[in-house]
């Protein structure tokens, strides 16, 4: 898509709000270097559907400082509340901007002034439709006939869209959300308002008033305690109410051709967003072409995966089968993998192949034949490297043959390492650390000498080693064994809990007042 169009649409980010929505929306993921990603993977994903259902030639991701504001200089108290962010949030604002500034969005923050401002700023400097994007009601001052607040009303893609038709709707004006707050305050915010005041009062008085000025012109018509605590609190409601005016005239150089935003994916941005595990993301920005990415992009995927060397040897009969187990090293880490018409090992640098054959005819080995040679593997003279070591237990057992130890389960490291991942695939593991799953042996060894150190690093060590894998053991023999069960009562168990759990459901939400996701 080009952003040579008639039409200019600006699209501006409060990001801190954003990412800070998405972080408790999501639950906490992980890459498998172990940093936390599900702030940045759900501002993504809103991000790439605004793109996709808005369209706009200009995009901004506007961020906070952590240097204090002309507010806090005003009130001692602004935002005293406010609890610090979380390191898991924290360390992901940096991988976020370095994200974005890969994907061509402008960034800007600039100490002394919030995102509110610094957007506040740029919707009213350029007269073009615009779309503000936040978690916060504090940009709904900002609507007019050309500036649109998308508020995120729950997660990170229900909004209301916010017009000033809409604003009517709610009984505001955009002027006066900064009149309500100087009234009843922003807890949020801690900014005080007017003590007594509350939600329903304040929207009465702006009602019948219109602003906080003709609320003081006309203070005699107040009768009783709501007199008396708006005359006692008259300088802080003022204060309040310049707290929450978003400056519209902030120090920030910013013309409108910086913004301008560029449809094509860089091969920079599809490498870091592989190496966050965003797998369907990088395809989903590449708005120019949906079906294949550029040359560059696949050349740099490419040089970023991890290919072991290795050498491959063709082998025909049993004979050469047997000669070839026979001078394997004792202790040698090995990879077996079992195909329907051929058996593969690789140890030391070198994957050995043969055809199996279920018949009575072909080249190759027949698979029982195979299976018997092959066992002599699995005992304790070499070290079985292996991708579900439950699953190859079952496989040996049904042939009378056992997984003797030591070994390594991969799987099992990967789900240590990063318990918040779902590993759905042998494929899929190797993918996540960026090794060749073209060789699954020499790629898995390799891989399972990166996860013992990672586990070492975790300190996992013992959980690994002394609780898990003997737990596979114990947890084969149980399937082995299995137990019985009365279909009817978990039936009735299912049928009972299903309607106690409809009728909690229905009570939370009598309680939120709200239908939400629990």
């Amino acid at each position: 898509m080009s952003n040579n169009q008639n039409q200019i649409k600006i699209l501006l980010l409060d990001s801190n709000s954003l990412i800070n929505r998405a972080f408790h929306a999501l639950p906490p993921l992980q890459n498998s270097d172990g940093l936390f990603t599900n702030a940045v993977y759900g501002y993504l994903v809103m991000l790439q559907k605004l793109i996709v259902e808005e369209r706009p030639t200009h995009i901004c991701a506007v961020f906070d400082c952590r240097a204090k504001t002309f507010r806090h200089k005003t009130y001692d108290g602004y935002k005293a509340n406010r609890k610090p962010m979380p390191e898991e949030l924290a360390t992901q604002v940096p991988i976020l901007q370095d994200l974005l500034a890969k994907l061509g969005i402008k960034l800007l923050f600039k100490e002394g002034w919030e995102a509110d401002d610094i957007i506040g700023t740029l919707a009213k400097k350029f007269n073009f439709p615009t779309i503000i994007v936040s978690g916060d009601r504090d940009c709904l001052q900002l609507v007019d006939e050309t500036t649109t607040v998308f508020n995120t009303k729950r997660g990170i893609t229900d909004v209301i869209k916010y017009t000033p038709n809409r604003l009517k709707e709610d009984g505001f004006t955009a002027q006066q959300i900064i009149e309500y707050k100087g009234l009843a305050g922003d807890s949020s915010d801690n900014i005080p308002g007017c003590p007594g005041v509350g939600e329903k009062t304040a929207k009465d008085l702006l009602s019948k008033y219109t602003d906080i000025n003709g609320v003081y012109e006309n203070i005699v018509e107040i009768k009783g305690k709501l007199q008396e605590k708006l005359l006692q609190n008259k300088e802080l409601v003022y204060l309040s109410k310049q707290l929450a005016t978003i400056d519209v005239n902030a120090e920030v150089n910013c013309e409108l051709d910086d913004l301008i935003y560029n449809y094509t994916i860089s091969a920079d941005a599809i490498n870091y967003m592989k190496y966050l595990q965003f797998k369907n993301l990088a395809d989903k920005f590449n708005f120019n072409d949906k079906n294949t990415l550029s040359n560059e992009a696949n050349q740099v995927e490419s040089e970023f995966i991890k290919k072991i060397p290795l050498k491959k040897k063709k082998l025909f009969t049993q004979s050469e089968l047997e000669l070839i187990i026979k001078f394997i090293p004792i202790n040698s880490k090995i990879y077996i993998q079992w195909l329907d018409n051929e058996l593969k090992i690789t140890t030391e640098g070198t994957e050995y192949s043969i055809e199996l054959i279920n018949g009575l005819f072909g080249d190759g080995i027949q698979y029982f034949d195979a299976i018997e040679i092959v066992s002599n593997l699995y005992s304790n003279k070499y070290v079985n490297v292996i991708y579900d070591a439950k699953a190859t237990m079952h496989f040996l057992d049904n042939y009378g043959y056992e997984l003797k130890e030591p070994f390594e389960d991969v799987l099992l490291m990967g789900y240590l390492i990063n318990n918040t991942k779902t590993i759905k695939s042998h494929e899929q593991l190797l993918d996540d650390y960026h090794y060749d799953t073209s060789d699954l042996g020499a790629s898995t060894i390799e891989l399972c000498e990166e996860l013992i150190k990672k586990i070492d690093e975790k300190k996992l060590k013992n959980l690994y080693y002394g609780i898990e894998l003997p737990l596979e053991k114990c947890l084969f023999s149980m399937e082995k064994r299995g137990f019985k069960i009365d279909l009817n009562i978990l039936n009735e168990l299912n049928e009972k809990y299903t309607k106690e759990i409809d009728e909690l459901i229905q009570e939370i939400y009598g309680l939120a007042g709200e239908i939400f996701n629990i």
